[in-house]
């Protein structure tokens, strides 16, 4: 199993100098399994794991080896020649006799391997494997040296840590600070429609009320007249254009007076730019049709509370999908216009 820290300690002792030989020794033995630690151990029980001169034998090609019963990391399988071992694998032998002739025959070539195995069959070392000695050339560090450059190490070491758990915290409240701006953006659209409801909802019961008074009054006067005959009554005087308006209008400044003025901007501004592309052309049907999935018109007008309302008292009628305007009245569209332009003032 891959071991990190390990591997890190045998990387830093190896990097000191120590033999890997001595490197294991230490990491089996001591107490306190860090570069340290190690080190101590070592420096403390010199003759664990060192080569004396009666392991190594030499070869051919000049290389340390260790005799039978040594064990260490490198194997020989890249001093041989493949194509040797190959050989003598297919004619019944085994990787480790293989490789073993190949080498101390010097890689001359199969036939001087075969010399080899038929000289040396009986030994009863044949069979064992073969591996290389730990490279004793390296410079070892003092005691001192290799404590200090350890320090130095890990002080590096807690740096990188330092760095990495810095870099998190950033990473941390750059998500703090977007998930926040998402939540208050969320609130901002829940407010924005919670309104856009209310006033929906507040102009549906005025319609619904005016709806049923004007149906309360056609009952009492056709009662009326039944009773007493048709009488003359005072009819009230039609509202104007301007006080039209004005009703509607003041109920749509009311409700967007405080944190609404860009959006009730936004929708006059769109209604009076109808107004006026319809006054300038009325015989041109593409101003007397608004679609009413535009995405800019539903952004201005028809999402807005009170936009739909508007839209009908200048004149357009909502038919399959489409704002209609069939018989425009370009005279009260202007007034329309110019009431509307008059308040944009206002808001400006």
């Amino acid at each position: 199993m891959n071991n990190p820290h390990k591997n890190e300690v045998f990387s830093t002792l190896t990097e000191f100098g120590f033999p890997q030989s001595q490197i294991e020794a230490g990491w089996q033995h001591a107490p306190i399994q860090t570069v340290e630690g190690i080190i101590e151990y070592l420096e403390t029980h010199p003759g664990d794991s060192v080569l004396s001169p009666s392991t190594l034998q030499q070869t051919s090609d000049n290389v340390a080896i260790v005799k039978s019963g040594q064990s260490f990391e490198q194997n020989i399988g890249h001093l041989v020649k493949p194509e040797i071992v190959n050989e003598l694998k297919s004619q019944g032998f085994s990787q480790i006799v293989a490789e073993k002739a190949a080498l101390f025959s010097g890689n001359k070539d199969v036939q001087s391997a075969l010399n080899w195995v038929l000289k040396n069959q009986t030994n009863p070392d044949f069979e064992d494997p073969v591996q290389l000695a730990e490279d004793q050339s390296k410079p070892k560090l003092s005691k001192e040296e290799a404590l200090v450059k350890a320090l130095e190490m890990q002080k590096k070491i807690r740096e990188e840590i330092q760095e990495k758990e810095k870099q998190a915290q950033l990473e941390s409240e750059k998500l703090r600070i977007k998930m926040g701006k998402e939540m208050t953006d969320t609130r901002r659209i829940t407010e924005e429609n919670k309104k856009k409801l209310e006033m929906d909802e507040y102009l549906r019961e005025k319609q619904q009320i005016e709806l049923e008074k004007a149906e309360m009054l056609r009952i009492m006067e056709e009662d009326k007249i039944k009773r007493f005959g048709k009488i003359t009554l005072h009819v009230e005087k039609p509202k104007t254009v301007a006080e039209k308006f004005a009703e509607l209008y003041g109920k749509l400044y009311k409700a967007y007076r405080l944190g609404g003025i860009e959006t009730l901007r936004g929708c006059l501004g769109m209604i009076k730019l109808y107004l006026d592309n319809i006054a300038k052309s009325p015989g041109e049907e593409k101003f007397r049709k608004i679609n009413s999935t535009n995405a800019k018109f539903c952004e201005k007008v028809k999402d807005v509370a009170g936009g739909v309302p508007m839209l009908n008292l200048v004149g357009f009628q909502e038919e399959n999908g489409f704002f209609v305007m069939p018989h425009p009245n370009v005279a009260e569209l202007r007034e329309f216009s110019g009431l509307m332009e008059t308040e944009l003032i206002k808001l400006s």
